[in-house]
């Protein structure tokens, strides 16, 4: 960042810088997904819970990512009801959980693969869903994918290594609410679910 203030950013140096530049972005985000982790493991995770429509808030993550998305040309399509979702939960670590599974959709989904985005209700509980036509997990990792650390294939993980998932387990049972994933094996994408608590009678 220096370099380029001052000018000294040649055409020979512009791809490496960019790279440089692109790994601390990275860095920065692995770390404060990582001390999240540790937060919540020490017990000391804290929640600002607030009342919001989580359908408007599932609608302005997705902006969010929209340039992530077109880079690999896919085709995101978000889906949400006509009518307000109300939950009473932290509207940041609500977007650090939809964020983190977008992320990976878009991660390990090809260039030109599509990417679904849902939000609906369920009895007690609002369910966000997001599914994408990616490289599918192995069956052998379904068991422990939402642990610490793992990863089918690290080499291919594009500087991820492997909290992400986990900081999404501990956030949603943080709000009471569970988390899980299917997948028809390798090849055949994937789905994972969150639900949370509707909560519609309690105290913001």
């Amino acid at each position: 960042e220096i370099m380029a203030r001052k000018g000294l950013v040649t055409d020979e140096l512009a791809t490496p810088a960019g790279v440089v530049n692109h790994q601390i972005i990275l860095l920065e985000r692995m770390m404060k997904d990582l001390a999240e982790v540790v937060r919540f493991g020490a017990g000391k995770l804290s929640l600002s819970k607030t009342r919001f429509d989580l359908g408007a808030e599932i609608e302005k993550i997705a902006a969010v990512v929209l340039s992530e998305a077109n880079k690999k040309q896919h085709v995101v399509s978000v889906l949400v009801p006509p009518v307000p979702v109300p939950v009473v939960a932290d509207r940041q670590r609500v977007h650090q959980i939809v964020f983190n599974l977008l992320h990976n959709a878009i991660k390990y989904t090809p260039p030109g693969g599509s990417i679904w985005l849902r939000c609906t209700v369920e009895i007690d509980h609002a369910v966000i869903r997001v599914e994408d036509t990616g490289i599918g997990i192995d069956p052998s990792l379904l068991p422990v994918i939402f642990e610490l650390f793992t990863q089918e294939n690290p080499q291919h993980s594009e500087g991820g290594f492997g909290v992400g998932l986990s900081l999404v387990r501990d956030l949603v049972h943080a709000h009471g609410g569970f988390v899980d994933v299917r997948c028809d094996g390798k090849g055949h994408g994937s789905e994972f679910s969150v639900r949370l608590p509707l909560n519609p009678g309690d105290d913001a």
